[in-house]
């Protein structure tokens, strides 16, 4: 088996971090889809897949974070399976103070590639503090925070541009050119 070491990989191309369990729980608050019990509804995945090919249509290559456990419970279409990333089970998580294991490896893979990560968590919690990740967090970590809502329509809405720092060079894309989305 031969390898052409040009071709692409996902080295090649700016990574970003998505917490997928983030973006189910928002999309449920944004689209009104309140009534009854969460676990009992179906995973919003295509609040997911909209998010993934937000970024990838600006040059990302995401790196979107779920717990194995939903994906158990709710498994994913099979394009999109592929592209997740299995949170593991960690047994002292810290959920219960509000870190969470997804949380955990999002910011974890944030800080590893120096790259920003899509979330509506509040990592100036005191219950990261102590963490070993807090310096991170406090230092430059939260500046590379991207929150985002639903729209009425389900659309994927960022708080803020994120311009992709190509690894040759920056890739630049213009904000109005995807209309402010």
């Amino acid at each position: 088996l031969e390898v052409d070491p040009k071709a692409g990989s996902r080295s090649d191309k700016p990574m970003i971090v998505l917490n997928c369990e983030d973006i189910g729980t928002s999309f449920f608050k944004c689209s009104g889809e309140r009534g009854g019990d969460r676990p009992s509804l179906p995973f919003p995945w295509e609040a997911v897949r909209c998010a993934i090919k937000f970024y990838e249509d600006l040059g990302f290559m995401p790196q979107p974070v779920c717990h194995q456990a939903t994906m158990a419970r709710h498994p994913p279409p099979e394009r999109l399976r592929e592209k997740l990333i299995q949170c593991p089970v960690v047994d002292d998580d810290g959920r219960l103070q509000g870190r969470g294991s997804d949380r955990i490896f999002v910011i974890t893979l944030a800080s590893t590639y120096d790259c920003p990560f899509v979330d509506n968590s509040n990592y100036r919690e005191q219950v990261w503090n102590g963490h070993e990740l807090w310096p991170w967090l406090q230092q430059e970590g939260l500046a590379s925070k991207v929150e985002y809502i639903f729209d009425s329509f389900g659309e994927f809405l960022p708080s803020r541009e994120v311009v992709p720092r190509a690894v040759s060079g920056t890739i630049w894309i213009p904000w109005t050119e995807y209309g402010g989305r």
